[in-house]
């Protein structure tokens, strides 16, 4: 999922780390309406969701903050989605 912030708190109010939650209970969640009532509802994007927003021939950057142990499970995304390898680059702190 896409996420600047250690917490959920500032887009939803829930003062929790999004590794406490599923997937499924994150995306119930409205992660848009602290932005302003035009985007209240929207859900939080998986990285499957963000995936399939790239363009051909463009490239996604994307940060991981959470650590090298995210790496296998972003490589299966990878695989199941078809994209080419240049056409990802990740930065992992």
């Amino acid at each position: 999922m896409a996420l600047h912030d250690p917490t959920i708190k500032r887009y939803t109010g829930v003062a929790k780390a999004p590794s406490e939650l599923t997937l499924e209970a994150l995306k119930a969640m409205d992660f848009g309406k602290w932005k302003g009532e035009r985007w209240a509802g929207t859900p939080i994007a998986s990285f499957e969701d963000i995936l399939a927003t790239v363009p051909p021939g463009r490239r996604l950057v994307a940060e991981i903050k959470t650590g090298p142990e995210l790496v296998p499970v972003l490589a299966e995304e990878v695989a199941r989605s078809g994209r080419h390898a240049d056409e990802l680059m990740f930065i992992v702190w």
